[in-house]
């Protein structure tokens, strides 16, 4: 599924091992999302990002971030257990965070999005200037 998109040139990255413990906060899941974000579109160029997700969580992913599933439930052996392949156009993400971004708690209940969790599109270039000023 993942070298379709490549054939029609679409760069692509992978978020592996995503995990929270109960602890994690909506704000810093969002955080660390939009991080990998900036690392993958800014930093490498990529204009898809693809996920492995438990199908008690392809909802969430879905819904909240705008993945979209790609193929059938499938075993994943890396942690034996059952996973849905998702993947997210760089671009959908881009405009949700210009959208959104920085709006906060009360509008992602109300827009049903994580997006309003994401930095603001100010902090976001504050945030890509200092990474690429340290490589």
């Amino acid at each position: 599924e993942v070298d379709a998109y490549r054939a029609q040139g679409a760069r692509v990255s992978e978020i592996t091992k995503l995990a929270f413990d109960n602890g994690g906060s909506k704000e810093q899941m969002a955080s660390l999302f939009h991080l990998s974000v900036i690392y993958a579109r800014d930093l490498h160029n990529c204009t898809h990002i693809f996920i492995e997700v438990n199908p008690r969580h392809r909802r969430f992913y879905e819904h909240m971030l705008g993945f979209k599933r790609l193929g059938e439930l499938k075993s994943n052996p890396r942690v034996n257990a059952p996973a849905y392949l998702l993947v997210v156009d760089l671009a959908f993400v881009t405009e949700q965070i210009e959208k959104m971004g920085g709006k906060g708690l009360a509008m992602s209940n109300t827009e049903r999005s994580f997006y309003p969790l994401f930095y603001s599109p100010r902090e976001e270039r504050g945030i890509i200037n200092r990474l690429k000023n340290i490589q």
